[in-house]
């Protein structure tokens, strides 16, 4: 990231700055993201190999470090690979290899993915099974494989290995179960209920409406003016509060502020440096951001201004954030801030 941006997703100050918390990657493609792939996959030293019973899809590349938001598209995907395979999922660490995967956006990092996640009901542990030492196991390791056909085993037993999902060029192509047949990871239960907790704080009314505003990571500056933000809030008349989330450079919050001030329109504006997203105050900005995530799928309306096709900030309503939200996932966001 650069030096001239302030993120007030996050309470950690450094000079001019704060750290981002859910970017895909930071500045340039890959070389910032840190994730490593190895050929040769890591496994427990001295471990014996067994047959494997049932269909296992394993992720056992090194995948260290980056955010939330990229790590969730990337068990959510995974996920889909193991329900069109009737497969069981498995990556390295299990619940509590959290430090494996996350990090550059955090000065703390919890080691249990529970803290930050839960998994859909009625689908077990989800991504969050240890990898094992299975024998045979088949590597797909092709970055140009055809997902539109995701059947990966010829009997009702067997092992594959994959990559990191980005690895994958046609990885768009994986067909999407019907939502009463996903599983998905999303926020984790506390941090859903912090989420609540805050909102009730707050005095929101039951409708209420959410600003998420990325300029540096995402280079949406044009359609992110204040202006352009006050006019999509300014078509919600029947919306009276507004929770605004920034990732931005120094300035633009009180030029915002100041732009959204109307106090003919009975209107209530909360930013989120007015509120502590974090109640256990150890500087981990993934909690912090999960909560965040919270609260937007609490919002009536999200006044999204992430990717901004045809230059305006792209309004969501709540029956449609989770298709808006997996097209976001779908593309790299790579950017340089300041």
């Amino acid at each position: 990231v650069g030096e001239h941006c302030t993120i007030y997703h996050e309470d950690v100050n450094v000079p001019e700055m704060k750290v981002a918390l859910g970017l895909v990657a930071c500045c340039t493609p890959l070389a910032c993201s840190g994730f490593r792939l190895h050929k040769n996959p890591r496994r427990a030293p001295h471990a014996v190999a067994k047959p494997p019973v049932g269909r296992h899809i394993q992720l056992e590349v090194d995948v260290c470090c980056a955010g939330l938001t990229d790590r969730m598209a990337m068990f959510n995907w995974l996920l889909d690979v193991a329900h069109w395979n009737n497969a069981t999922l498995h990556i390295r660490g299990g619940w509590k290899g959290a430090g494996l995967y996350l990090g550059h956006h955090s000065v703390t990092v919890n080691t249990d993915w529970s803290h930050y996640v839960s998994v859909s009901p009625g689908c077990g542990e989800g991504p969050f099974n240890e990898v094992e030492a299975f024998e045979g196991c088949r590597q797909v390791y092709d970055p140009d494989f055809d997902w539109s056909q995701p059947a990966l085993f010829s009997g009702a037993n067997g092992c594959v290995r994959l990559q990191y999902h980005y690895f994958y060029h046609r990885r768009d192509l994986l067909p999407r179960p019907e939502p009463a047949q996903r599983c998905r990871v999303t926020e984790s239960q506390g941090a859903q209920a912090y989420a609540r907790q805050l909102v009730a704080e707050k005095g929101l009314p039951k409708r209420f409406g959410v600003v998420h505003i990325r300029r540096c990571d995402s280079g949406r500056t044009e359609c992110t003016t204040p202006s352009n933000v006050a006019s999509a809030i300014g078509n919600f008349t029947d919306v009276h509060a507004w929770m605004v989330f920034l990732y931005a450079e120094p300035g633009y919050r009180d030029e915002l502020a100041r732009v959204l001030a109307c106090p003919a329109c009975n209107r209530t504006i909360v930013f989120e440096d007015a509120i502590d997203l974090n109640p256990f105050q150890d500087g981990d900005n993934f909690y912090a951001y999960q909560v965040s995530r919270a609260i937007t799928k609490m919002s009536d309306v999200t006044v999204e201004a992430r990717r901004c096709p045809g230059g305006s900030p792209v309004v969501v309503p709540q029956s449609d954030r989770q298709s808006h939200e997996e097209e976001f996932l779908a593309h790299d966001t790579f950017a340089i801030c300041g």
